[in-house]
């Protein structure tokens, strides 16, 4: 429940730093019955008398037109947008015939930006800045933690991200980084008389973070019980984890409830586990780590495409044990599952945890009852028995099924099921025809398109050899497989050290 008292104190706290004035112009796209927006995007702005525009349609092309056409000066965003964003910039980048120079100057930006906070970004990389127009001064970020690494980025090109912390229960807005002097992975300092400290902290300074102050609620509507449980002496705990450096900076490191604590007594934070991994492997789109220290992992379908990529999850696992050879074993993912369609979030970003690990269970139950809800045509019928052949678990297909990720395919399998297919229909495959599979439709349609093929063309039979050609080839077969394993006992031993 938040009174008017919480509204005022927030518009008043927010125009005392001096981050916005009766001239700018305010770019309004998120939903106003969340209080970020709310406060950020509509009320302050309306009591200082700045302008605010609000769009039709959310579309990229849509949004940089009218950004620059009406003089656009700020941007109340979240983080999803802001990295959607800094790909689409890092996109062109690899298309830029200079790339060593444009690489060059967002060094020297980017270290002058850290260093002195001048903006060189914004006249070296002037094509970028002319679709939004000179005038746009900055973006905010908030709802939910920006990677550190997007701020650098769209920083060093030019663009300046001023990226905060609050929650509803704070009306929302508890802190931001001053506009000069920001600090990437830090969600700034406390708005002025706000108090923030940080609950029994461990070795490492972090520990939950409880706020006071004009900005609290006056408590959770009809649940008594909760809202005695969230105060403490008159702190307001947040449930989020976290920690104050030297220069009263606040540094969020996850949430409470969503800390994996180990049999070991070891701590691990999911979001900062789920960012090393998802920034060191490009197949990753999405991942979220479960209490088990397991991962359900979205792959990057077009990524895979474009790098010839068919079996993602040998491909996946290889990368991730590269990438867990770097990091202490108690951060370490134990297994995954792949999952093919976006994770729950809320509207501002933020993975539902608790729905992610039912939903998975749910769906992975479903594939296993599910009945045809597409019509197979008579090859893929064929192609439905061939698959079941092999992986027995499998109860039905559809056409629209991924071999990989609604089916299970590994390497092995697809062999297999290639040389199945080939037999089956009497057709000669290629690696290019089979590398290109994805779907089970596309296996049916390259089949149909062969067996035109075929039945169009006059074949020569050739008359079978007898069996002395077999013999004599099991015996070359045997021979080489004798010879290579003499080879690797006499030169490739197993040495093990260190057993005692």
């Amino acid at each position: 429940m938040l009174a008017h008292a919480n509204f005022v104190f927030q518009i008043e706290a927010i125009k005392k730093t001096n981050i916005i004035g009766e001239k700018e112009n305010i770019l309004s796209i998120l939903p106003l019955h969340h209080t970020y927006p709310f406060v950020c995007s509509f009320l302050v702005p309306f009591s200082l008398g700045a302008t605010v525009t609000f769009l039709s349609q959310i579309r990229g092309d849509e949004l940089l037109k009218t950004m620059k056409m009406l003089n656009v000066t700020a941007m109340i965003a979240v983080p999803k947008l802001l990295e959607l964003f800094r790909n689409r910039i890092l996109e062109k980048f690899k298309k830029f015939p200079l790339s060593l120079f444009s690489i060059g100057s967002k060094i020297i930006s980017s270290y002058l930006r850290r260093k002195f906070d001048i903006n060189i970004g914004k006249y070296l990389f002037f094509p970028l800045h002319l679709k939004t127009g000179f005038q746009f001064k900055f973006f905010t970020s908030g709802g939910a933690r920006l990677d550190p690494e997007v701020m650098k980025d769209l920083e060093a090109v030019g663009f300046t991200i001023i990226e905060g912390y609050g929650l509803t229960e704070t009306s929302p807005v508890v802190s931001f980084n001053p506009k000069n002097k920001r600090k990437p992975g830090s969600v700034g300092k406390p708005l002025e008389n706000v108090e923030v400290k940080i609950l029994m902290p461990d070795e490492n300074g972090i520990g939950e973070i409880a706020v006071r102050g004009p900005l609290i609620m006056q408590g959770y509507y009809k649940n008594e019980k909760l809202t005695s449980e969230s105060f403490q002496d008159g702190w307001f705990l947040t449930g989020d984890l976290g920690y104050i450096d030297k220069d009263g900076y606040i540094f969020i490191t996850g949430r409470e409830k969503d800390v994996i604590i180990l049999s070991s007594g070891k701590t691990i934070y999911p979001e900062d586990v789920e960012e090393i991994y998802k920034k060191r492997i490009s197949l990753i789109k999405e991942i979220c780590l479960l209490d088990t220290m397991e991962a359900i992992i979205v792959p990057d379908i077009n990524y895979a495409k474009q790098k010839g990529i068919m079996n993602m999850k040998s491909n996946l696992k290889w990368q991730l044990d590269s990438v867990s050879r770097d990091l202490p074993h108690y951060m370490r993912i134990k297994g995954f599952k792949l999952y093919s369609e976006e994770l729950p979030k809320t509207r501002l970003g933020k993975f539902k945890r608790f729905l992610i690990k039912e939903i998975v269970h749910q769906k992975t139950k479903e594939k296993e009852q599910k009945v045809h809800s597409e019509m197979l045509d008579e090859t893929g019928r064929v192609v439905e028995n061939i698959i079941k052949s092999i992986i027995p678990s499998i109860k039905a297909v559809r056409p629209s099924d991924h071999l990989e990720l609604d089916l299970g395919m590994d390497s092995i399998n697809r062999i297999e099921f290639a040389l199945t297919v080939e037999k089956t229909f009497s057709i000669t495959l290629t690696d290019s025809i089979v590398n290109k599979w994805t779907l089970v439709a596309d296996v049916i349609e390259d089949i149909d398109k062969l067996k035109n093929t075929v039945s169009g063309e006059r074949r020569i039979l050739k008359k079978p050899r007898g069996n002395f050609f077999r013999l004599a080839k099991l015996f070359v077969l045997i021979t080489a497989h004798f010879l290579l394993r003499l080879i690797f006992r006499i030169f490739f031993r197993l040495k093990v050290y260190g057993l005692e």
